[in-house]
């Protein structure tokens, strides 16, 4: 049976028989890589573990894969579930390996590359529209027999098990293979309908019992269902095909009706069909008493269904719900539709009109709270879209393409900031505990395209997931735009104030918000997940001194605000960047260059551009006068006439020492060194030209 290679997670590399991986995994073709991700683990160091596990090759042992790693590309079912033993000591390694060798249906067992947990193989007989229900009941085998936990997500056919090294590894080809009682159902749901094909009988006598049919086949073999739903629904004069199947799909999210195969096979019986070769599920035998008693055993059998149960099954005739995990929100679309809406409360409304007319009496309360509940699929719009993007080649570099549509006053600058930024875009979205800490800004002419560009960062799909708009710190509708937005466009930054300003800054980097929403009735802890950006027209509109390392800022000269750059290839470059551990971050090397680039855009206080005229920074050895800074903004008083205030002697100090005055020590007095300019060289001064300043 061959398995797929895959690198990267999703780049397939080869298809192997399983028999030929488990032996490279026990002669030590991969040994090298596994004994330093051991050291790694040994001296605790789990973030380079993690790092460095990403570059193993892994294999998928549930079936053969071509084009990627979904379930859409899978070519053939290997019959093979894969079981992840985690965080073991040695001693309960050593005890949990002698115990799944010596279960018959252990196929292979190995150390994992973390040598602290096991991977085990075993070989089951049901098909891949029951890997699920066979991955559970393996899973509880083995809980049972090593009374130890099995890690639950390798539930899925997809699932990756990375390649590892070890000699003891354990292979038994000729283990027994485990007979699932989902196969057993399925195999005595094939004799039922066979019979009833035989017969070309119809045994959905209306709708109910053709949705009670549904159900059972649905909780019995769950997508494997849907075949035997046809074959039993096509002897009706009412079998529509494409309703078939819409109300298979309906059964299937019905997430436990209650009804069970015993069901389909107590309906078969009703209609004459010869039950006795079910051999996997007990079924009572019906014994020749009174009628009285009879009708009693019958009514036991027939599922008890309650006012919840009756709405769920109205609304999933009809209707596909979901849950947005990012704004909280319910979507829904009509079966038959393509797109889902947000649900209004005209939709709402609509809905509980319809249920009354159909003589489910139910409250607007009840009916909330089935909706606002687990009945809906909990989605996330940003983690679909990326899943859906195309993988990226590792050759071409889509982000400088989009970068370079921009022409600006510091091209190379610019490009290496967009690029780390974009990557911390996609990287916020995904990990909830990545914050993007920086803002681009544009400044430039306006009318130039420079809000069209930043907007056409969100679009199609993403397009809900932008804000433009005014920025208010204090208000709560921003703290959840942080939440529910991609993209957080600033309007009116350049007429921000200083405070406002400062209190920006501490958004841009806020991680934790909790609120409670509007109609909400709980607190919650909401993810963050914005990133920040903006435009001004004028040069200068940065107007805090203590720093602006957040803003991205660059002068734009030129913008093709309309190219043709596939956007979903450069999110699918950042995700690859990003998974491949590229620093998103700005060292303090590149923190100074921004600053230094900031320069230009930044305003200057009075105190500042008085302090620049009058006085220049030297060595201690050079300074003409050594003043305190209540001495430094007298002078500058007597000079300009400005106020004296605690604000201003607070703005000189910023200012003196971010242009690098020398602050020293004087008879138990902080003083700064400096050299203090002649109404002759302040003069002089402003008659040069920028760069013949002697400072």
């Amino acid at each position: 049976m061959n398995v797929t290679v895959f690198k990267n997670f999703n780049e397939v590399i080869v298809h192997l028989p399983l028999s030929a991986i488990l032996e490279h995994i026990r002669d030590g073709r991969y040994r090298a890589q596994v004994e330093t991700l051991r050291k790694l683990i040994a001296s605790g160091d789990q973030k380079e573990y993690d790092k460095q596990k990403k570059s193993l090759l892994a294999f998928t042992p549930s079936g053969c894969f071509d084009g990627g790693r979904k379930l859409q590309y899978l070519i053939q079912y290997s019959g093979f579930i894969i079981l992840d033993i985690d965080k073991l000591s040695a001693e309960q390694l050593d005890v949990a390996f002698k115990v799944v060798t010596e279960i018959p249906f252990t196929y292979a067992c190995f150390r994992s590359p973390s040598n602290n947990g096991l991977k085990v193989l075993v070989h089951c007989d049901n098909s891949k529209f029951s890997h699920y229900q066979a991955y559970n009941e393996v899973k509880a085998h083995y809980e049972q027999l090593l009374n130890l936990p099995v890690d639950p997500s390798g539930k899925d056919i997809t699932r990756l098990c990375f390649f590892s090294w070890d000699e003891g590894l354990y292979f038994n080809k000729e283990s027994e293979i485990f007979k699932t009682h989902i196969n057993m159902v399925e195999t005595d749901i094939q004799k039922v309908v066979e019979q009833i094909e035989s017969a070309q009988l119809d045994i959905t006598n209306g709708y109910k019992d053709w949705l009670s049919i549904g159900f059972a086949l649905a909780d019995a073999v769950g997508e494997a269902g849907r075949n035997y739903f046809h074959r039993v629904s096509r002897f009706s004069s009412q079998y529509n095909a494409a309703d078939c199947d819409k109300q298979f799909d309906s059964c299937l999210k019905s997430n436990k009706s209650g009804i069970t195969a015993k069901t389909f096979f107590f309906i078969a019986k009703d209609h004459g069909i010869d039950i006795s070769p079910v051999k996997s599920i007990p079924l009572e035998t019906e014994k020749k008493e009174s009628g009285e008693k009879k009708e009693k055993e019958k009514d036991k059998e027939k599922p008890k269904n309650n006012l919840f149960d009756i709405i769920e099954r109205f609304l999933l005739r009809s209707y596909t719900l979901r849950y947005n995990v990012v704004t909280a929100k319910l979507e829904i679309k009509r079966i038959g539709q393509d797109c889902y809406e947000p649900m209004t409360d005209y939709i709402e409304n609509s809905i509980f009109r319809q249920l009354h007319k159909s003589n489910i009496y139910v409250s607007m309360s009840k009916l909330r709270s089935i909706l606002q509940s687990d009945f809906c699929t909990r989605y996330d719009p940003f983690q679909e879209y990326f899943d859906s993007l195309p993988q990226w080649d590792e050759t071409t570099d889509y982000i400088q393409q989009l970068a370079e549509t921009i022409s600006t006053t510091d091209d190379e600058l610019w490009q290496r900031c967009f690029k780390k930024w974009i990557v911390a875009v996609v990287a916020s979205l995904i990990d909830p505990k990545v914050v993007n800490h920086t803002a681009i800004i544009f400044s430039g002419a306006q009318g130039i395209g420079k809000t069209t560009w930043m907007e056409k960062l969100c679009l199609g799909v993403l397009r809900p997931y932008l804000f433009s708009g005014t920025i208010n710190p204090n208000n709560k509708d921003t703290l959840i735009h942080l939440a529910e937005c991609m993209l957080i466009n600033m309007d009116e930054l350049e007429n921000m104030n200083r405070t406002e300003i400062g209190t920006l800054k501490e958004i841009i980097t806020k991680s934790a918000i909790r609120i409670r929403r509007s109609y909400g009735h709980n607190n919650e802890s909401l993810t963050r997940r914005a990133s920040f950006m903006g435009s001004v027209n004028t040069s200068q509109f940065l107007n805090d001194s203590t720093g602006s390392r957040r803003f991205l800022c660059f002068e734009v000269t030129d913008i093709q605000y309309q190219h043709s750059v596939d956007l979903s290839r450069v999110y699918a470059q950042a995700i690859s960047l990003w998974k491949s551990g590229l620093r998103f971050y700005f060292d303090k090397e590149e923190v100074g260059q921004i600053s230094e680039n900031n320069e230009k855009y930044q305003i200057r206080t009075t105190e500042e551009e008085l302090l620049l005229a009058w006085f220049q920074p030297v060595a201690l050895s050079e300074a003409n006068c050594f003043l305190s800074a209540t001495q430094v903004i007298s002078k500058l008083a007597d000079k300009s006439r400005i106020t004296i205030s605690n604000g201003s002697l607070i703005s000189l100090g910023k200012a003196l020492k971010k242009h690098g005055f020398t602050k020293t020590k004087k008879g138990g007095v902080y003083v700064w060194a400096v050299k203090e300019l002649t109404y002759d060289e302040v003069d002089a001064n402003s008659r040069r030209a920028p760069d013949e300043m002697p400072f």
